[in-house]
């Protein structure tokens, strides 16, 4: 029966491309997908859109990934596969564009011009968990490129649905939602005040208080590329917040990139402590040194890696010298 070798055949690629990238792109070079979106197109029964996402999305997934040639073709095909009322079918489509968005920006902005932004920010709240992590991951890649692609997100209502993810207690969600804010905080000062006005950073001076370091490392980044990108009055906004002490805490981690994550973010919170100096009191450096960030500091000096001991060593003499006297 046609429909049954069809079906077998799509299994059989799919099957093909999922043992690795050489296979992979071997089955690419033979113009698989091209067959493959002709065999959707002509024979769109629920069966074959089944079996063919999941091929989809071994055809896009991989490491390397595929060149975008091979499949830039498919985006519409994936975008149209969204709105299917079959959960399987959603979930593969996520996927793919989830490892089609971590190519380049060139499949971003053809992800993006198949009108799918509103759709993955709703799915960001899915109760299915697959669909839920994958639409997640899509947004993250999406805003981690350009100012422009991650503002068509935000326009689509991105950031009230971070800020619910931050309530749900599974680590992997908390962590991938702040993972997409700490990408969105190294966009532009209207982009970093767009979550402030969104009332997410108590919430995650509150999470970091109560989470393992995976988040708490997501979080680092989310305020450091704020402080270090952020206007004065959006750095003063997180201190008020309560981003010091977090900081500090997290100057002692277990990872050095972190580390030096959290010293770059103390010491651009420093330098506008210092511009907003009144009589001769940096105000913040009374807040660093009160919850024992100098103590820290002053430490991470005798560092091994030479960027985190030459950087502890300029914040200090910079802003603690009398101190330390």
């Amino acid at each position: 029966h046609p429909h049954q070798i069809r079906k077998k055949a799509i299994s059989a690629l799919g099957n093909i491309s999922a043992e690795g990238p050489s296979f992979r792109n071997l089955v690419l070079d033979h113009e698989a997908m091209e067959s493959l979106l002709l065999a959707m197109y002509t024979h769109p029964s629920h069966s074959t859109l089944l079996i063919s996402s999941w091929a989809l999305s071994n055809f896009c997934g991989g490491s390397p990934p595929p060149k975008s040639c091979f499949v830039r073709k498919a985006v519409p095909t994936i975008a149209a596969l969204l709105v299917n009322n079959d959960e399987d079918i959603v979930a593969e489509a996520c996927y793919s564009l989830s490892k089609l968005s971590e190519i380049g920006s060139d499949l971003v902005e053809e992800i993006l011009e198949n009108n799918v932004a509103r759709k993955l920010v709703n799915y960001m709240l899915s109760d299915n968990q697959t669909i839920q992590r994958w639409s997640i991951r899509t947004v993250g890649s999406i805003v981690g490129g350009s100012n422009d692609h991650a503002q068509v997100v935000l326009d689509n209502g991105a950031l009230p649905n971070i800020l619910e993810l931050l309530s749900i207690p599974r680590k992997s969600i908390r962590k991938d939602a702040c993972w997409v804010l700490s990408n969105i905080t190294a966009g532009s000062t209207e982009q970093i005040q767009a979550v402030l006005d969104e009332g997410i950073i108590p919430a995650l001076v509150h999470i970091m208080r109560i989470s393992d370091f995976n988040v708490k490392k997501e979080i680092t980044w989310v305020v450091s590329n704020a402080a270090c990108e952020g206007t004065h009055s959006q750095v003063s906004y997180l201190v008020d917040c309560g981003v010091i002490p977090a900081l500090c805490d997290m100057l002692e981690a277990p990872d050095a990139v972190v580390t030096e994550v959290a010293i770059d973010a103390v010491t651009e919170i420093l330098k506008v402590g210092r511009r907003m100096m009144m009589s001769d009191v940096n105000a913040y450096a009374l807040l660093v040194e009160g919850c024992g960030g100098l103590e820290k500091l002053v430490r991470l000096e005798q560092h091994e890696r030479d960027a985190i001991s030459e950087k502890a060593f300029f914040t200090v003499e910079t802003f603690f010298s009398s101190e330390i006297e």
